[in-house]
């Protein structure tokens, strides 16, 4: 469930990965800050559980799954790069914060983390499946995107060769905020079509309210453009 996407890597697609890794000795840093946010489809195993020669580095975060703006977060790696990355963190931010690291332990520890992860799950699976269906009743044909199994985002996808910049200036202007696939490129200066919704925050009426404006906007766009 990648940001800014939405989508998930194959299987087939992340083994192919780690041989290449191993074939050209380079490390990967497996970063899946979402993925105990599945609320349809089926798990894919992680590179990490592909791992026997400790070049796939896995990253985590509470901030996703436990609360907004817990910053806090893991990373599992081969114990030869204790050092190496200690120093890393260390200039950094020195330490991670300590009374976040505090309030984790004993929610993991002394209750249920997993029935939280399992409210959490159905709680976004409704809000995507609202957004989805409006966009499906209101966007114009041309305008397509997919089906994400879990997280947090939608991305949608003006038809080919459209920028994406002015439509989101547009819809800013109309009160909705979405982000332009160009801020998630390399250089933002390249001409993108797609554009990044998310459905945690807002309530079920200001998904409908949001998707509605963006869906007469798409028509207006694609007349126009």
């Amino acid at each position: 469930f990648q940001n800014p996407s939405g989508i998930t890597t194959t299987l087939e697609k992340r083994k192919k990965v780690y041989e290449l890794a191993c074939k050209y000795d380079i490390a990967i840093l497996e970063d899946n800050p979402y993925g105990e946010l599945r609320f349809s489809g089926e798990d894919v195993p992680t590179i990490k559980s592909m791992d026997t020669e400790g070049r796939v580095l896995y990253a985590g975060s509470f901030s996703k799954v436990m609360a907004p703006a817990f910053r806090l977060g893991f990373l599992v790696f081969d114990k030869s790069l204790t050092m190496p990355l200690t120093i890393a963190k260390q200039t950094t931010d020195v330490h991670s914060n300590v009374l976040f690291q505090y309030v984790c332990n004993e929610y993991m520890t002394k209750y249920d983390f997993a029935s939280h992860l399992e409210k959490s799950r159905g709680v976004y699976r409704e809000k995507c499946r609202l957004m989805l269906d409006t966009m499906r009743r209101t966007f114009h044909p041309s305008v397509t995107f997919p089906q994400p199994e879990g997280g947090l985002f939608v991305m949608a996808f003006l038809p080919e060769g459209m920028d994406a910049q002015p439509f989101v200036r547009e819809a800013i202007k109309r009160g909705v905020l979405c982000v332009p696939g160009s801020a998630f490129l390399a250089d933002e200066k390249q001409i993108s079509n797609a554009f990044r919704l998310n459905y945690s925050t807002p309530s079920d009426e200001q998904i409908v309210k949001g998707i509605e404006i963006l869906g007469r906007l798409t028509h207006e766009w694609v007349k126009e453009h």
